[in-house]
Formats: C-alpha cells, structure tokens, sequence
C-alpha cells in the first residue's frame, strides 16, 4: 500500500513528536518545588541540606546546602552559556536545569548578574563579575569573586591575578573574616550567597525566597550577612538575587529538582548566564550515584539512551522529508 507525501508526513511528525516528549521529560523535569520536610540528600556525599523558616520580623524561607570539600570527594565546577555572535557579549543564558545537566551533578545554584538589564532581558548577554572554568576566564572580576585555585581550596574576596581555576562573581562581599561589612536596613530581596569557611575546604549556598507576601518575603543585605555567619561562614559573598535566585540538587533516580520558589509564574526558571555545580569526583569505570542503584538502567540512564533516539529519528526523518521534497525549514536566503 503506498502512502501519500501528506500521510507519511504525518506518520514521521508524530512519531517524532512523541518521541521528543519522552526523551526530554527526564531533562527538563516539571517536578513542583520540593516540600522542604522531604527533601533529602543522604544519596549526595558530603552535602548537607538545611531550612530556616523565619517568622519575624517577617514570613522568609531559606534553604541551604553545606558542601564539604576538604574529603576530595566532590568538587566545585563553573558552568558557562554558550558564546553569542556579538561581540559586546559573551554569553547565552540558558534554563539553569539545562546548564547544570551533567551526569556527575549532585548540586547548583545561581550566581552571575549581567547586563543589559531591563524590563526587557535579551538572552545574549554581558556577564557581570568573574566568570571562569577550566582555568579559562570569560569574563574578569568585578564586585566580588568566589573561586577556587588548582588545588581546591575556595576564596572570595578580590583574586588579583591570581590562580583561578573555577570563578564566579557577585554584587559584594557581605562578610569578611567573620564580620559584617554592609550597612543595616535597605531593600527586601530574593537573595543568594555563597560563603566559606576560613580554611576555604567548606562551601554554604543559601538562597532565601521573596517578593511573595504572606509566604517568603525576602532579606536585606544584612540579614543575610547574619544569616552566613550562622552558618559558620568566615567569608560570604551577595551574589545575583531576585527572579535569578534558584538552588536545585538531583535526586535519587538523578532527576534534578529545584528547592526554593523563585518569584514569578509557578513552573517559570529565569534563564542565566552563568551557574555554580557541586559534581561527585568519580575514580575510573565507577558510576555516578543514581546509576549504582538497581534500577542502573531507568530512569537516570533513560535520558541519555534517548538523545541518542531522538537523534537518530531526526536525522532519518530530515532524509525522509528532502526525499520526498519536504522542509523542516526554510530554504537559506541567497
């Protein structure tokens, strides 16, 4: 039975479209925020997860991860956007889910700002403040730095020069050597801060929700440099906040999930420009967390088996389609 160019058409188009469903759902979870009474990282080594509710003088929650570095089991990595065409800019933002995805991710959270900045936000952007991974710098520092040198240990301050390995940058430094550096009072935000111990071998992140009367409603910058020092933090840094402010881990079956509530659209995730990853250091041949597990080929492997699915229905459906004179796109101007 020989089928039309409209029927096959079709039949290729559904088959594809189901296809990109399923191998993408695992990726870009829709999961909501996760009930901070549930969350649970006994799965993620050397990360420790902590909530604060506040009550006065007004409703903010906090979640906060506490990464041990000094056992060489995890380790920080920069995660740039891809370089735009322009050249005033040096990234794209991306979904921060999508950044971050990486098979040995346990761990993220926001840091960059970037400009322009307006009621209008382009996606290719200039990154605000240091911005480096690998050793390579995109973007040189600016306000305040948090990074790490080759042998791990983690700064925040001002680099001068000096090694960086992995680097992201901040508005300002809230606390230095165990003291308060801002003045009290001034606006009530989302906010995000990263912070270390003296020895620079124990990273906090901390992301407070607001701008959502009645359930979290932000912290000034003093607030959450006295939040730090609870955390035994001897140095902190205010990075990026409002909609960017977003702390996300990966669960037992190595889907990620976002643990606070950003303002905005229930579901919507700011793109940025620039994240910060903690990953599992992994000896050779041995496999990430969630696919030691006896479910090893579920879910957490399933995302990965499907790209490679979807690519290869792609490419044979692009050849079915210029066999028979159809166009995904437009044909390229001359």
């Amino acid at each position: 039975m020989k089928l039309s160019k409209l029927s096959l058409c079709l039949l290729l188009t559904t088959l594809l479209s189901v296809s990109c469903v399923y191998a993408e759902s695992p990726a870009s979870p829709t999961e909501p925020t996760l009930d901070a009474s549930i969350v649970e990282v006994d799965h993620l080594p050397c990360v420790r997860y902590s909530f604060r509710l506040f009550k006065e003088p007004r409703p903010i929650r906090v979640h906060v991860l506490t990464i041990d570095l000094s056992q060489d089991k995890v380790e920080p990595v920069v995660v740039i956007g891809d370089n735009p065409p322009e050249e005033d800019r040096n990234a794209v933002r991306a979904d921060p889910r999508t950044l971050a995805a990486h098979p040995h991710l346990m761990a993220f959270v926001n840091t960059n700002p970037w400009t322009p900045w307006g009621p209008i936000y382009p996606m290719n952007v200039t990154i605000s403040g240091l911005a480096a991974t690998g050793g390579v710098i995109r973007s040189p520092h600016c306000g305040v730095s948090v990074w790490t040198d080759t042998h791990g240990r983690v700064f925040i301050g001002d680099p001068q020069g000096g090694d960086i390995q992995e680097g992201v940058g901040g508005f300002q430094q809230i606390l230095k050597a165990g003291q308060i550096i801002v003045e009290k009072g001034g606006p009530l935000h989302p906010r995000t801060a990263i912070g270390i111990n003296q020895q620079g071998d124990r990273m906090v992140w901390a992301v407070a929700d607001g701008r959502q009367p009645g359930f979290s409603e932000g912290m000034s910058l003093d607030e959450l440099a006295v939040l730090m020092r609870e955390e035994d933090c001897w140095d902190a840094a205010n990075m990026d906040g409002g909609g960017s402010s977003i702390l996300g881990i990966v669960d037992k079956d190595g889907r990620i999930h976002i643990l606070n509530r950003p303002p905005g659209p229930p579901g919507y995730l700011r793109p940025v420009p620039v994240i910060l990853t903690v990953r599992q250091k992994l000896a050779a041949g041995a496999f990430p967390f969630w696919l030691r597990r006896e479910t090893r080929a579920g879910i957490g492997c399933r995302s990965v088996v499907n790209r490679w699915v979807r690519a290869v229905l792609q490419l044979f459906c692009g050849s079915v389609f210029s066999r028979f004179g159809f166009r995904s796109h437009p044909a390229d101007a001359p």
